[in-house]
C-alpha cells in the first residue's frame, strides 16, 4: 500500500505530517510513505531527513496573496498583482505535474495537511480518481481547504464537527496529529523542570502558545499586558 502525504508552507503543516508518517509506519513497516512538497519550500526539506518517509517529491505551487486589513487598496498594489499572476502560472504548472506524478506513483490514498502545495496535489488526485483526505486544525478554513475540501473523501478535523461547514457525513474528528516524542509531564517531572530554571514550586505560571502567522501579534499583546498580569 502507498500513502502520499502533502502539505507545506510552514512548520504547522509539516510537523503533523511527520507524526502521521510515523504512525503509519508503526502500523505497517512495509507501507510506502511518500511526501509531496512545494518547490523551494524550506520547511518541506525536513521531510527528507525523516526516518518514516520513503520518498520525497516536489511540484510547483503558488499562493493567492490577500491582505485583509488593506481593503480595496490591495487590488491596486502592482507588486502583489504581479506576484499573484506569476503564481497563477505556478499553480497550473503544478497541476500538470501533479496529474503526471500521481499517475506514475499510483498512491492508494492522499492525505493533505493544507498549504499551497495541497491544491495541485489534491486536484491531481481528483483527476486520477485517487481518494484524498483533508485535515483542519482550526475552525476557520484556509483558502486551500475551501478549494479542495468539497471533493475530499474525508474531512478530518481537530475540533467538534459542528464548527466546520463540511457535509457532516464526511467529517471525522481526529484532533491534531502529534509526535510520539511528546510525553506527559508528571508532577515530579514538573517540579524538576521548575527547579532547573529557578522557579518556585508554588509559583503561578501563565503559558501562552499558538498563533501561526498571528503569533507576532500575540507576542506583542502579551508583552504589552505583562506588567498588569504580573501585578495581579
Amino acid at each position: 500500500m502507498t500513502v502520499l502525504l502533502t502539505g507545506g508552507g510552514s512548520g504547522g503543516h509539516i510537523t503533523p505530517l511527520l507524526a502521521v508518517a510515523a504512525s503509519l509506519k508503526s502500523l505497517d513497516k512495509d507501507l510506502q510513505v511518500i511526501y509531496a512538497g512545494q518547490v523551494g519550500d524550506r520547511f518541506a526539506q525536513v521531510a527528507e531527513t525523516s526516518d518514516f518517509i520513503d520518498r520525497v517529491v516536489y511540484v510547483r505551487a503558488g499562493k493567492f496573496r490577500r491582505f485583509h486589513n488593506e481593503g480595496l487598496k490591495q487590488f491596486f498594489n502592482v507588486k502583489v498583482i504581479v506576484w499573484n499572476l506569476r503564481d497563477a502560472f505556478f499553480i497550473l504548472i503544478g497541476l500538470v505535474q501533479s496529474i503526471v506524478l500521481l499517475r506514475k506513483l499510483k498512491p492508494d490514498v492522499v492525505f493533505s495537511r493544507g498549504g499551497y502545495v495541497s491544491v495541485p496535489i489534491a486536484l491531481g488526485a481528483k483527476f486520477n480518481q485517487v481518494a484524498y483526505i483533508t485535515h483542519d486544525s482550526d475552525p476557520v478554513l484556509s483558502l486551500t481547504n475551501k478549494i479542495i475540501g468539497p471533493w475530499a473523501a474525508i474531512n478530518a478535523v481537530a475540533l467538534a464537527a459542528e464548527l466546520y461547514p463540511y457535509p457532516k457525513h464526511k467529517i471525522v474528528t481526529t484532533g491534531i496529529p502529534v509526535s510520539n516524542d511528546f510525553k506527559y509531564v508528571t508532577p515530579s517531572l514538573k517540579d524538576t523542570y521548575r527547579q532547573a530554571i529557578n522557579l518556585s514550586l508554588k509559583a503561578r505560571v501563565l503559558f501562552v502558545v499558538g498563533g501561526g502567522l498571528g503569533s507576532v501579534s500575540i507576542n506583542k499583546a502579551i508583552l504589552d499586558c505583562a506588567p498588569a498580569l504580573l501585578k495581579k
